[in-house]
């Protein structure tokens, strides 16, 4: 994959994209830049993520929260950018604790959170909103991962899968 993109190539998968492998930007002005993953990485590169969670999951989402990143190491942190959430209806909505927040683990405060994100009583998308916190509450949080977690509790009843999108960032400090 040295000089080609991966859109030329729909048959690449995740698993062939390394820190080794290059990204190329095509700029507005028409010049081609080829930036090494790793360097990419290094630099705070914007990741994306799709995080399936079936309902046996999300009923204990409260107690077993799910991390989709691994801990990025020291004197580094993720800091979401933007989130949705798509949810599956499929006749019983959950009941109880239906918020949804993304966090840094050991976090005082969640960085994104989507408020009744469970409740549904139909096939939705949404986006999560920015939490904002105070001067003393932590958001973004040092080698600390990314994870999915309903504050107050476990939901209750509920038969949809969840679907939720995002970016992040890694700040190198």
């Amino acid at each position: 994959m040295a000089d080609e993109r991966i859109s030329q190539r729909p048959e690449a998968v995740l698993q062939e994209v390394t820190n080794e492998s290059y990204l190329v930007i095509n700029t507005p002005q028409g010049v081609t830049k080829k930036v090494k993953l790793s360097t990419f990485n290094q630099q705070g590169g914007v990741m994306a993520f799709k995080l399936v969670i079936e309902p046996a999951e999300v009923q204990t989402l409260g107690s077993v929260p799910i991390s989709f990143t691994e801990k990025p190491g020291l004197g580094k942190a993720y800091a979401m950018i933007g989130a949705s959430l798509f949810v599956n209806y499929l006749g019983t909505p959950y009941a109880t604790n239906t918020s949804l927040d993304i966090k840094a683990d050991g976090a005082t405060q969640p960085q994104y959170r989507l408020l009744n994100a469970l409740n549904a009583s139909l096939v939705s998308e949404r986006q999560l909103g920015r939490f904002i916190v105070g001067a003393a509450d932590t958001q973004i949080v040092e080698d600390a991962a990314l994870q999915v977690i309903v504050p107050g509790g476990d939901p209750t009843l509920g038969d949809a899968t969840i679907t939720i999108f995002g970016t992040f960032r890694l700040n190198e400090r």
